[in-house]
């Protein structure tokens, strides 16, 4: 085997040409302007022995990998693991596009995660093995740090999905432009529930679990209107009336229905009426007494 004590040098920019036993062309090495170009027309090009790391770079100074069409890094068919980034690496993903189901372990993000279809959503896919019904240990869905420690905010509690939301201090619940004037006058450190709406609340029961709307019984309370005495209180089967304004007053449509006096006024005035009468005798007896 010929050894060469000195440099190759190949003037003119020569062909450094490989060829196979039959004398077909194989790989080469060429120079293309001042680029170092590995070719292979009839097979692929390995670096390395298949059993030693490939380094790429000179150790101090920064090289790209660059692809000038579109290019795959991957395994050759059989079933291998890739593994990007290490411990001790910063592994940066400029606007990756994922195929496939995604497994992250342990992470921090320091940006915003941004779903733009309506593909995009949170699924919380754990179900204690064996556990139905009521769970015996609830299922964490979403936790805040609090010093060096975590607190569970949001947790699955049940086999159906029963959530329990909150855990010190308020668990506040908003809706209209309201945010801004609860925080000036309200202690968010008190451990309450808080609701706030510009509208009120509504609530809505469904007896018998029958969810027809005409099944419906009704709870409000109404603030959204500029009238204060139609503000208030307001109760229903099949729809709502007023029971009680702001002033604390009992509404006409609070004690009849259809006409009729309900039976609870109807005590109240039967007890009312008793004790009038009950008055009238004694003022009688007494001075029916002095008479005599």
């Amino acid at each position: 085997m010929p050894k060469f004590l000195n440099d190759i040098k190949l003037e003119q920019a020569n062909d450094i040409q490989f060829k196979t036993t039959a004398g077909a062309n194989a790989g080469k090495i060429e120079q293309d302007g001042n680029n170092l170009v590995l070719s292979n027309a009839v097979g692929d090009i390995l670096l390395g022995d298949g059993a030693s790391d490939v380094y790429i770079g000179d150790g101090t100074n920064n090289v790209d990998i660059i692809f000038e069409q579109s290019g795959s890094i991957k395994g050759d068919g059989s079933a291998v693991t890739l593994t990007l980034g290490g411990s001790n690496t910063t592994l940066n993903l400029e606007n990756p596009n994922i195929n496939g189901a995604l497994s992250i372990g342990a992470t921090t993000i320091n940006n915003k995660l941004t779903f733009t279809t309506t593909n995009g959503y949170i699924l919380f896919d754990y179900e204690p093995s064996g556990d139905t019904g009521e769970y015996t240990n609830e299922v964490p869905l979403i936790k805040v740090g609090i010093g060096a420690g975590e607190s569970t905010i949001l947790a699955r509690m049940s086999e159906y999905r029963a959530v329990a939301l909150g855990a010190d201090d308020t668990v506040w619940l908003q809706a209209g432009d309201t945010r801004s004037t609860i925080k000036a006058n309200v202690n968010l450190t008190a451990e309450q529930v808080l609701m706030s709406a510009e509208g009120g609340f509504h609530a809505y029961g469904f007896p018998g679990n029958d969810t027809n709307w005409s099944n419906r019984v009704e709870f409000k309370f109404r603030s959204d209107s500029t009238t204060a005495s139609e503000n208030g209180l307001y109760i229903g089967d099949g729809g709502y009336y007023q029971f009680i304004d702001l002033s604390r007053n009992i509404t006409a449509a609070s004690i009849t229905s259809g006409g009729h006096i309900k039976a609870r006024v109807v005590e109240i005035f039967m007890y009312t009426m008793t004790v009038t009468i009950l008055k009238y005798i004694y003022m009688l007896l007494v001075t029916i007494q002095r008479v005599f």
